[in-house]
């Protein structure tokens, strides 16, 4: 459910931002700065397909300046509040199943790997 959560997110945050900054955007290099932005994204997705643990921990790290992102734009401008609440939305579920997946996947491994402890023999 994590790993679900995580994955949408990634590819939410990286289609609101090719759709914010590149199709909406007014600023004559709009799609040269979408596709740096999304850069960094590209980068992790690899690592988010293949379950690394190490990958989903510093994508929670980059999330957090993509929603800094979305919420400067939500309180600064009016024009661009919709497309940025989209993107701010987004960057919740990447963080929120970024931070969670690691989390769960131990929880899991160490419940399957857990021996129950032999009863310790009674003293007479």
């Amino acid at each position: 459910m994590a790993r679900a959560l995580a994955l949408l997110g990634w590819a939410t945050t990286m289609m609101t931002l090719l759709l914010w900054f590149g199709w909406r955007s007014t600023m004559p290099y709009g799609w040269g700065i979408a596709i740096v932005l999304c850069l960094p994204l590209a980068l992790a997705g690899p690592g988010l397909w293949k379950r690394r643990k190490y990958t989903y921990a510093w994508c929670s790290l980059l999330s957090l300046a993509y929603m800094a992102l979305g919420l400067m734009e939500v309180f600064a401008t009016s024009v661009g509040r919709t497309p940025a609440m989209l993107h701010l939305l987004s960057t919740v579920g990447l963080f929120l199943g970024c931070v969670l997946y690691p989390r769960l996947y131990n929880r899991e491994q160490t419940g399957i790997n857990a021996v129950p402890a032999a009863p310790a023999p009674e003293e007479s």
